[in-house]
């Protein structure tokens, strides 16, 4: 089953890839396979002038052929999946196959891949609007009465001009949702299932107050230490949960330094602790979010 929708799946995946300086992308390409004589679609194709430096001058250049095969699909690939990619790189004659999606690859499909030369990559909707870039609307059709249209007033937070309905831009995904007052003061999930958690308080007179989100990767985390007696996660679960984010792919630091600079969870011998206030956000905010937070 698609999570996505596949050709703009592609699309943007094609783009991430174009990023790769001196490789030639195509997108959707057609080739005779060598061992089945048939003509195979690829969704993308990379072809990549690898140079050998032997020094004083001297250069091999070794052409490299990667193919890229994307799945949008709502559940990691299996081995018959990925046994399907092995079979295409084979037949078109590809040094190595990629496989994209955004839910990941099973324990079975991967240890497969290594032996058949396909490589998974995770690219969650999340990474790509990140990749992108993303700009605020200007106006968007109210998604509450329908009549009116929407005003962005800030990066987040825009009302309509009919209704005066509340809508919120995910800062992740750029998915613009409507929020209505029995919404209010509870978690809300971005419709675009990227994970992320929004939270609208109220205060005296039913007034707005500021609008609250929550990381997709901060959930996951904290909502899955509160089911847990022990209110804690082990390294291995950490990097597990992780593995379903945008933030696998992150370098620079530890992806948790948002939840412990905050203190809503915290290291200590091996295991990823919830603090006192962070059982507090998850039990008045996450867990009660429209949605299941979704692993």
């Amino acid at each position: 089953m698609e999570l996505y929708n596949w050709k703009s799946y592609e699309t943007d995946v094609t783009s991430l890839f174009s990023k790769i300086e001196g490789a030639i992308v195509e997108h959707n390409v057609k080739e005779v396979g060598v061992i089945s004589q048939t003509e195979r679609q690829l969704d993308i194709r990379i072809s990549y002038p690898m140079k050998i430096d032997l020094g004083q001058g001297f250069e091999i250049p070794i052409p490299i052929k990667i193919i890229v095969d994307c799945k949008a699909y709502k559940a990691p690939l299996d081995v018959k999946q990925i046994e399907e990619i092995i079979g295409l790189r084979e037949d078109v004659q590809a040094n190595l196959a990629i496989a994209i999606t955004p839910m990941g690859v099973s324990k079975a499909g991967r240890e497969r891949g290594k032996a058949g030369g396909v490589y998974p990559i995770t690219v969650t909707g999340d990474l790509i609007a990140l990749q992108h870039g993303l700009e605020i609307p200007d106006f968007e059709h109210c998604l509450m009465c329908e009549h009116g249209y929407v005003s962005m007033r800030s990066r987040l937070t825009g009302y309509c001009d009919y209704c005066g309905g509340l809508h919120l831009s995910c800062p992740d995904c750029g998915e613009i949702i409507g929020i209505d007052e029995s919404q209010f003061n509870t978690g809300v999930k971005c419709g675009a299932e990227c994970g992320v958690v929004f939270y609208v308080p109220t205060g005296e007179k039913g007034s707005i107050g500021e609008v609250e989100v929550y990381d997709s990767l901060d959930c996951m985390l904290m909502t899955k230490a509160f089911e847990k007696t022990t209110k804690r996660l082990s390294e291995e679960q950490v990097s597990k949960i992780i593995g379903k984010t945008k933030w696998q792919h992150w370098q620079v630091e530890l992806p948790t330094i948002d939840l412990t600079e905050l203190g809503l969870m915290e290291w200590g011998e091996g295991y990823f602790y919830l603090t006192e206030d962070g059982e507090e956000i998850v039990r008045e905010i996450i867990n009660k979010a429209e949605t299941a937070i979704y692993y």
